[in-house]
């Protein structure tokens, strides 16, 4: 993650309590602000076409999280890291979400890392995350990428998505996470005018952090570089994914 597998959000960590909180579960089923349980979304990963939610229209529709993941190429250069990700042996390890499978090479499960329930969160996520669910979170993903820049720097960077299930908690995490995230202390954020509602990145010497939120969702971006010769196309690119992602919100 960022610097490798730390994020730049408030400890990054267990997506706990109210992020599907098995213990205070009724029979009557899930109120309209409690969609998410702990039933994983079956049969759809990342590229999905079938949802719930989506209806004909001209504009994008609610999906789960893990919908909104870039896939390969979706920004130049840019593909999966198959060096980083939940240890495996075999795809049984990668059971916990949908479409993973392990590439035993190198020991990880290929396919972006998400889950809705406590259960499931928990297993992704190591450490302190109550702010997250206190705002409502019921859905987070994770994916990795990198690429090869010309003159032999690279590049990698890890994708983060939180469905806050409100707005107003995904703008007040937003706010906070800038302010309050790991290793954000005195950094001078920018304003990105291309990315709706509101997106920010910030030099963070060797890497690229940035943050956007639109709807129910938030959005952080850790991009490192492994040299300062594609340090400003670095930045181009993590803009990219910002604006590539928060385009397919809603």
């Amino acid at each position: 993650m960022f610097r490798a597998l730390a994020t730049p959000l408030l400890g990054l960590a267990l997506l706990l309590t109210a992020c599907s909180d098995d213990d205070n579960k009724t029979d009557s089923g899930p109120t309209p602000d409690q969609q998410i349980t702990d039933q994983a979304v079956p049969d759809q990963g990342p590229g999905s076409d079938a949802t719930p939610d989506q209806a004909p229209g001209d504009g994008p529709v609610a999906k789960s999280v893990e919908e909104y993941v870039l896939a390969d190429g979706d920004v130049t250069g840019w593909s999966e890291d198959a060096s980083k990700g939940r240890g495996c042996a075999s795809d049984t390890d990668c059971a916990l979400t949908t479409g993973q499978t392990c590439d035993t090479t190198n020991g990880v499960c290929l396919g972006a890392d998400f889950g809705h329930s406590k259960t499931e969160i928990e297993d992704l996520i190591d450490g302190k995350h109550d702010p997250y669910a206190a705002e409502g979170c019921d859905g987070f993903v994770q994916q990795h990428y990198k690429k090869d820049y010309t003159g032999g720097c690279t590049g990698t960077l890890t994708l983060y998505i939180w469905d806050m299930t409100a707005a107003t908690g995904a703008k007040n995490m937003f706010d906070k996470d800038k302010q309050d995230g790991e290793n954000n202390a005195g950094l001078t954020f920018e304003t990105v005018a291309s990315v709706q509602t509101e997106g920010i990145v910030a030099d963070n010497v060797p890497e690229w952090t940035a943050y956007a939120h639109k709807g129910d969702y938030l959005v952080s971006i850790s991009a490192m570089y492994s040299d300062s010769a594609c340090k400003a196309d670095l930045k181009t690119d993590t803009i990219s994914f910002l604006e590539k992602v928060t385009q397919k919100m809603p």
